[in-house]
């Protein structure tokens, strides 16, 4: 049984770097920590790109929504005769004695 020579990662001598070799390894560092960088970044912003898109898509949808929701708030409904200003006057100041009127 004979054994051959292994040779280890470790037991090698490191090869000396070249000054282009320096530099590919200089540029691959600047890029990982860019990339780094980047990706923080987005982490952090990303939480406030995700609530504007949110409140903006309901601002959108908000007047959809209120005239679901208030349906009953926004709409009259019709009645058969005008009523006179002098009437309508009357009323509201039947259902409101306490108000005084200021204009009409």
């Amino acid at each position: 049984m004979s054994m051959a020579p292994t040779t280890s990662r470790h037991a090698r001598e490191p090869d000396p770097l070249t000054p282009e070799r320096r530099d590919r390894t200089v540029a691959e560092q600047l890029r990982g920590l860019a990339a780094r960088v980047h990706f923080y970044a987005g982490l952090f912003v990303a939480p406030f790109i995700v609530i504007a898109a949110l409140s903006g898509a309901l601002y959108a949808l908000s007047p959809t929504l209120e005239r679901v929701v208030y349906h009953d708030q926004i709409s009259a409904t019709e009645t058969t005769t005008p009523q006179p200003l002098a009437v309508q006057i009357a009323a509201a100041q039947h259902h409101f004695p306490d108000l005084t009127l200021s204009e009409v």
